[in-house]
């Protein structure tokens, strides 16, 4: 019950994505097995010809209507096969589709929780590299439909030959009755022992592959690896690095499940073999004693022929569909852990602007999946409209964290953050829209300027234009040839262009400007600014775009000085708070920062 449950759900799981799937496989599987069985009576007819006295004229018209019939069939299973083709293909997007949808929607803090990951990660290995799988599901469905169903039809045309054995002698059928059992079951527990067997080799080498993803589509794409290789000569290192520790190990996964294979199809092979002598023995001498006629020998031995040929099929696409349910259980478990923690909860509060931005850290903590420690601790502060603020710290003491959280990105393990009074947890997507934020990873795409800059937004060039003068980026981009439809980089357009790192960061603060947020937050991204540019342009931001409440993060503390509340973190908690001068004054944590890079600038 167990399997049958696990099948049905896996099916309703694929007839989500692609309905048609399973209904055009099925069809192809009753008509492949309908053709195998006219081919037995287009043969049987064809012998009764030469071999019998009967109406010669209803045997030619018979053999007509058969060939029309399987011509026709073959048609339609041609038809379908062509379908199927696209379906296939079309089905391979969409599921593609679903995973990575499934990962967008998920909760930002999600994104690196390890065990996710490693599930994500060894399920998308698994999914079209193996023999088995949701990619495979189907087609092993509709083989083993296709096996089922020609052994049905099939017996049809035995059970006389059967009855004859019987009569003659029970002891004859008996054994034969018995050998095909013992045949069955011998298939059965082989094919099981088999699956287990291979479904473990690639549990232990799905790893290998890690090495191969990651040198191929992190490393070796990223520009600055590129300049790394040639530097430091790691070419070598890499191949030998992928060679030893994927390629040969892969390979060898490879060796042991056709060693596995051979073994399970050799043995069937000689169980089925005992089987046929007996069978065809018996049957030869019972047609040697006239009790059936040379067409129902010929027809029986086809018949048996198929019938034997689909019984190992049969528990051969079983065994397949019991591995299939391995990785595809582990599949459906993913989407349903990832569904559950992507689900928005209705009714949720639409933000009301009229009322003003009055957040507060209520007593929060955070710690991240994994950690020993929290990164922050009880932090409680106010943050309302007309705020400009600076948070200070040296690395690692959760300034970063503190700005994703307020972005609702992280959600605190204690503590509550809220908005005009309402956890904004509670509220819903216009919550995100409250915040321009450039995070010192940010990432431009391949694409053209106007949509790394517009994004999802509607584009208006005003505005755009506008944008881009905010950032001294107006001009340079009035020089190239397709202006603001120029590619970035040459990814997927040869006329793209390339940008400084300065450049690129100037473009991210523009998308920034151009959403016009009522917060607007900058982690960090002008570390290829001088400290002038970074000044000149935290004044700008102030003076000319004037967001409702301005949060930067910045480790030259000059650009601090026209703040009007900075917030020192030190060890994950808040230290210090006040402006500038004050905080010179106390001669605290931000003195002691200032100090240490005045010496610099002074010496």
């Amino acid at each position: 019950m167990h399997l049958i449950q696990n099948i049905r759900l896996q099916l309703n799981f694929i007839g989500s994505i692609s309905p048609k799937y399973l209904k055009f496989s099925l069809l192809r599987a009753t008509t492949t097995s309908a053709l195998s069985v006219l081919e037995i009576i287009l043969f049987t007819l064809l012998v009764n010809i030469f071999t019998s006295n009967s109406n010669y004229n209803g045997l030619k018209n018979q053999i007509v209507i058969s060939i029309i019939t399987i011509s026709l069939l073959s048609l339609l299973k041609n038809w379908l096969t062509y379908k199927l083709g696209i379906i296939e293909n079309s089905f391979h997007s969409l599921l593609e589709q679903r995973l990575y949808k499934l990962k967008l929607d998920l909760p930002y803090q999600k994104i690196d929780d390890p065990q996710l990951n490693t599930k994500r990660e060894n399920i998308l290995k698994s999914l079209f590299a193996t023999d088995n799988g949701i990619d495979t599901f189907v087609a092993h469905i509709e083989k083993f439909t296709n096996s089922f169903l020609t052994i049905v039809l099939s017996i049809f045309f035995v059970l006389r030959p059967m009855y004859y054995v019987f009569n003659v002698n029970i002891f004859w059928g008996v054994i034969i009755l018995s050998t095909a059992i013992l045949v069955v079951d011998a298939s059965i527990k082989n094919g099981d022992n088999s699956q287990r067997k291979i479904f473990e080799l690639y549990r232990k080498g799905s790893q290998h592959n890690s090495y191969t993803e990651y040198y191929n589509n992190d490393y070796l794409e990223s520009e600055s690896a590129n300049k790394d290789i040639r530097i430091y000569n790691q070419a070598s290192m890499i191949l030998d690095e992928i060679m030893e520790k994927s390629r040969v190990p892969w390979m060898n996964i490879v060796v042991g499940k056709h060693s596995i294979l051979r073994k399970h199809k050799g043995s069937n092979s000689i169980l089925t073999n005992i089987f046929k002598i007996e069978l065809y023995g018996v049957l030869g001498i019972i047609a040697s004693s006239g009790l059936i006629s040379v067409s129902l020998l010929f027809q029986s031995i086809m018949a048996f022929e198929k019938i034997s040929l689909s019984f190992i099929s049969l528990f051969a696409y079983y065994k397949e569909i019991k591995g299939d349910i391995f990785y595809n259980d582990a599949l459906l478990e993913y989407i349903d852990e990832v569904s559950i923690e992507s689900q928005i909860t209705k009714d949720k509060y639409k933000i009301d602007l009229s009322k003003g931005l009055n957040f507060e850290f209520d007593s929060v903590y955070f710690k991240y999946p994994g950690a020993d420690n929290d990164t922050l601790i009880d932090i409680n502060l106010k943050i309302k409209n007309g705020d400009l603020i600076a948070l200070v710290g040296e690395n690692g003491m959760g300034k970063s964290t503190f700005i994703k959280l307020l972005c609702r990105l992280l959600k605190p393990t204690k503590g509550a953050i809220y908005l005009n009074g309402i956890n904004i947890q509670d509220y819903d997507e216009s919550y995100e829209e409250l915040f321009s934020a450039i995070f010192q990873d940010f990432l431009i795409f391949s694409f053209s300027i106007k949509e790394n800059i517009v994004m999802n937004q509607y584009f208006e060039k005003e505005r755009f234009d506008w944008s881009l003068k905010q950032i001294g980026m107006y001009e340079k981009i009035q020089s190239l040839p397709f202006k603001e439809d120029t590619y970035i980089n040459k990814n997927f357009c040869e006329y793209g262009t390339g940008f400084s790192g300065g450049e690129l960061q100037k473009l991210a603060i523009c998308r920034g400007i151009y959403k016009e947020a009522q917060v607007f937050v900058l982690d960090e991204p002008t570390s290829a600014f001088d400290a002038i540019s970074e000044q000149n342009l935290y004044e700008k931001l102030a003076r000319d775009i004037k967001p409702e409440i301005s949060i930067y993060i910045s480790h030259r503390l000059s650009s601090c000085k026209n703040c009007n509340n900075i917030i020192v973190l030190h060890d994950g908690m808040i230290v210090e708070r006040g402006e500038h001068s004050i905080l010179l004054n106390k001669k605290g944590k931000y003195y002691e920062l200032w100090k240490l890079q005045a010496k610099h600038y002074v010496s």
